[in-house]
């Protein structure tokens, strides 16, 4: 019968070890499994429970201790990735736990601090030196004794090592006369502690006995997401002992509090308290937890400050409010009274940065040699900003320079130009105009070549890049166009014909036809001077359209003459006639056996005969029933006749 009880409890011991190791790889035990747990003796109970924690919390077997020494970065949890982690505000510090321990190095190369209270399990080198030679290594019995030879036992539980070493050093000198001491730690015991509460990974620990509240936190994956980082509690047989704040550690590098650790100590993270989301223009944007923290300005103190960009007139406070509704409370965080107001939990304190416009500068476009952003000054004239010719690289365009400006009181654009050449001439005169702040001055290259080439831009000679007049001009009118109120008439005219550079070009207040010519580059070479046309369309009472067709005396505008210089309207259409019979030149070949071959211009009107005889005829060995002609025109029909 005995026998027969015995095999049943060997048993059920067995299926119960093999139960709770497998609820330990499974981390989740059945009511079967826990039934069998109960039937256990204590002493076994207690092992497997053990082993259960230190498996479920992923808890490397206790050998060696070991402190951590490389560690990587931590999985992702799932449905996070680091692309959106990094744009939204985490927990301040909780970084500190982003990684795990991979490796570990070994704890005797850590040194002993004279306050390292000894224990059962630490090992104690002495070594004997003078009259008496001797080396031992003890180590601390379970009831916190040493049998020291020729000294006897030797208490040590509670003992500091430094005291241990003094104890040591007097009874060697009381003891043996004339023998010296020395005395060090060997392998330090082990211990086991308890990570408890809002930690990622809660449960019973073996760690070194030189382990700290901050290394348990390390072991035990950090604290979570809901775990408070200012009010960690180290519990002692049920009693707090100490209280760390992170804060201290991670803001001032304080470690006072970072005390070590004891047999059966729990370290307990309990909720997290009091938060509040600091965002925009400080140095640490991020969620804090406030502990004794309850103004603005204590909240600023812990994200490090302000930035030098920052609008604290500005700062903005959204709160829950008592009838659960969001409210934005405006906080002026520049004076004293801002920066009193108090703060509750939840709140999103939100702090501008200044506004990227600069003010009181002018800018510089186009084709000159040092484009960009200069200093206004009151009084500041168009010759101020370009001093002279140096400052302008060649063919650039001296009598119509285009200048926006916006009005102060409504932003309102304004399109004006400038004659460089006469404010340089004259620099006292209303030629030279006043620049206002926030000007921006472009200055054009003679002609539009991306017109002619057909391009957005284009790479000068000086590897500089090339601002397009009709681009930028339609850029600059729509621009002002858009601002039109409904019924108004858009300042816009067109210059086109026989100009460098034809386009639309705003209406300025004032502008008469030469002023026309002026932005349009000037006149080239096929332009008839003495009569230009003007298409001008006006309105019959609203109801509809006409246009009417100027007939100008060009040569008079270009004389001067403030008669010819008609004034402009909106939507004038201004055209430049090529003058009659202007063709580009006419080349022929003439090749075989002719007595001048080569290329000939020719004119309008000019026959085959008389080319030959420019070119003195034919040769003797000529024979003219053979003669070819050969034209791009009769080419291109004979080809295409061909492919029908």
């Amino acid at each position: 019968m005995l026998r027969k009880l015995a095999f049943t409890t060997v048993v059920s011991l067995t299926l119960g070890t093999v139960a709770l190791t497998a609820a330990a790889q499974q981390a989740q035990p059945t009511a079967e499994q826990l039934k069998l747990l109960q039937q256990l003796p204590a002493e076994q109970r207690q092992a497997l429970i053990e082993q259960f924690a230190g498996q479920s919390a992923g808890q490397v077997p206790s050998g060696n201790v070991e402190f951590p020494d490389v560690v990587v970065e931590r999985d992702q949890p799932a449905g996070s990735s680091k692309e959106s982690s990094s744009t939204e505000h985490k927990p301040f510090g909780k970084e500190l736990f982003d990684g795990v321990p991979t490796t570990f190095a070994p704890a005797t190369d850590v040194p002993v601090p004279p306050d390292y209270v000894l224990g059962p399990g630490d090992t104690v080198n002495i070594q004997l030196y003078g009259k008496d030679n001797a080396y031992y290594s003890f180590e601390v019995s379970r009831d916190g004794i040493l049998n020291i030879p020729e000294l006897g036992p030797v208490g040590v539980v509670g003992l500091s090592f430094d005291e241990f070493r003094n104890d040591i050093r007097e009874r060697v000198a009381n003891a043996l006369i004339g023998t010296n001491v020395s005395v060090s730690m060997g392998q330090l015991r082990s211990i086991r502690a308890f990570v408890l509460g809002d930690v990622n990974r809660p449960g019973s620990y073996t760690v070194s006995g030189l382990s700290t509240m901050t290394h348990a936190l390390f072991v035990s994956g950090g604290i979570s997401s809901v775990g408070s980082m200012r009010n960690i509690q180290l519990k002692r047989s049920g009693e707090i002992i100490e209280t760390l704040d992170l804060y201290e550690l991670l803001l001032s590098g304080d470690t006072t509090k970072d005390a070590r650790l004891s047999q059966g100590d729990v370290l307990f993270v309990p909720p997290i308290g009091t938060t509040i989301d600091i965002s925009g223009a400080v140095r640490r944007p991020a969620i804090y937890e406030l502990k004794d923290e309850s103004t603005v300005a204590d909240a600023l103190e812990l994200t490090g400050g302000l930035l030098s960009t920052a609008y604290a007139q500005g700062t903005q406070l959204e709160r829950i409010s008592a009838d659960k509704t969001r409210v934005i409370i405006q906080v002026d965080a520049s004076k004293a009274e801002g920066r009193r107001f108090a703060l509750q939990d939840g709140d999103q304190l939100r702090i501008p940065s200044v506004l990227d416009k600069i003010y009181d500068q002018v800018e510089l476009f186009g084709h000159v040699y040092r484009p960009g952003a200069f200093a206004w000054y009151d009084g500041m004239r168009l010759t101020d900003l370009l001093g002279g010719m140096s400052e302008l690289q060649q063919q650039a365009d001296l009598e119509y320079l285009l200048i926006r400006r916006e009005a102060p009181q409504t932003l309102e654009v304004e399109l004006l130009s400038a004659n460089l050449k006469a404010a340089l001439q004259e620099p006292e005169s209303a030629k030279n105009i006043r620049l206002h702040s926030r000007d921006r001055v472009y200055v054009f290259k003679l002609g539009d070549q991306c017109v002619e080439e057909g391009l957005a831009e284009v790479e000068d000679d000086q590897d500089d890049t090339y601002l397009c007049r009709s681009e930028i001009v339609r850029e600059l009118l729509d621009e002002q166009n858009a601002q039109a109120r409904s019924g108004e008439m858009k300042p816009i005219i067109t210059v086109g014909g026989q100009v460098r550079a034809p386009g639309s070009y705003p209406l300025e207040q004032g502008m008469t036809v030469s002023d026309a010519i002026r932005a349009a580059a000037g006149l080239n070479e096929r332009a008839y001077v003495e009569q230009a046309e003007l298409v001008r369309f006006n309105t019959s009472g609203g109801e509809r359209r006409v246009a009417e067709v100027l007939e100008l005396d060009l040569q008079g505008v270009l004389r001067g003459n403030p008669a010819a210089d008609v004034p402009l309207q909106p939507y004038d259409n201004l055209h430049i006639k090529v003058i009659p019979q202007w063709s580009d030149e006419w080349m022929v070949s003439l090749e075989g056996e002719f007595n001048f071959p080569g290329n000939f211009t020719i004119h309008r009107g000019e026959t085959l005969r008389d080319v030959l005889d420019r070119a003195g005829g034919l040769t003797n060995d000529a024979f003219p029933s053979a003669a070819i002609l050969l034209r791009e025109e009769l080419k291109e029909r004979e080809q295409q006749s061909i492919a029908d």
